[in-house]
């Protein structure tokens, strides 16, 4: 490749990554909730000035101090420049808890259910069920109330069995 088509190329690179109000490389990037990205002095002045509606200068879509979207570069310490003393740090991420994965072997979920093993006359006793997502709707209001009815209908099997456990082995050892 010569050396045109490089320069070319890191331009089209650049110019992606270029702050809509100032037309730089955007440095401290943010993006807003509608994609547009910014510098946080920028959008910071932006949104501090003396508007009716905090908008998003490009699309005119609503936007606000808590829907902005840090985005963070691994050379970003090195590239820093001097601001505004005025302007505070960008804002944090949100940050979400980890959610479980499912389909990890060992977690006994099969393509959207779960077939656990068990034995005997009472087959669900001793947890050969097959539990399909689909089975339990999920609402939003409700979403963790599913998996706490499973855990509670699994515990009240465990205590069914070593109750009929107990009830074998007296018969078994008194008559």
């Amino acid at each position: 490749m010569s050396k045109q088509d490089e320069e070319s190329k890191l331009q089209l690179i650049e110019s992606a990554f270029e702050c809509n109000i100032c037309l730089e490389i955007a440095t401290e990037p943010i993006l807003t909730n509608c994609g547009h990205l910014f510098c946080w002095p920028c959008i910071y002045s932006w949104l501090n000035s003396n508007q009716e509606f905090l908008t998003c200068p490009v699309c005119k879509n609503g936007c606000s101090k808590n829907s902005l979207i840090p985005l963070y570069s691994k050379d970003e310490a090195k590239t820093t420049k001097q601001r505004d003393p005025n302007i505070p740090p960008r804002p944090k991420p949100g940050r979400n808890d980890p959610v479980r994965n499912n389909n990890q072997v060992g977690q006994n979920n099969l393509a959207n259910g779960a077939m656990i093993a068990g034995y005997g006359l009472f087959p669900s006793l001793f947890n050969l069920i097959c539990i399909k997502d689909g089975d339990i709707e999920k609402d939003e209001r409700h979403e963790n109330e599913a998996t706490v009815e499973i855990e509670n209908v699994r515990k009240l099997k465990a205590i069914l069995f070593l109750l009929i456990l107990c009830l074998i082995m007296m018969i078994v050892f008194y008559f």
